[in-house]
């Protein structure tokens, strides 16, 4: 909780939250608004969204590879969606002696 933009986010908002505005959360969270950073080339552009399968593909034409949010993470092979995964994380870090 030591960046503001992890505490703009309420845990009523987060329970709340469907997929779409879960994952939405989590790209802030890590890269910021607009800009994502490629984790096999490490480009950081505005890349292409594939709605069709949910994650970005890299600008770069050597590269082009297929990311998402999750990617480069410890938790890249969970099974979670996005918004199970943020009201795991919230419960988690508001827990009174933690977990």
């Amino acid at each position: 909780l030591k960046k503001p933009t992890y505490r703009g986010h309420s845990l009523t908002s987060l329970l709340s939250a469907d997929e779409r505005k879960g994952r939405q959360s989590i790209e802030d969270m890590r890269w910021g608004e607009g800009k994502q950073v490629c984790p096999a080339c490490g480009l950081i552009d505005k890349h292409y969204w594939s709605e069709s399968f949910q994650r970005y593909k890299c600008r770069h034409k050597a590269c082009g590879k297929q990311f998402t949010v999750f990617s480069g993470t410890r938790v890249h092979s969970m099974r979670l969606s996005a918004a199970s995964f943020l009201s795991l994380m919230a419960h988690f870090v508001e827990a009174k002696d933690g977990m």
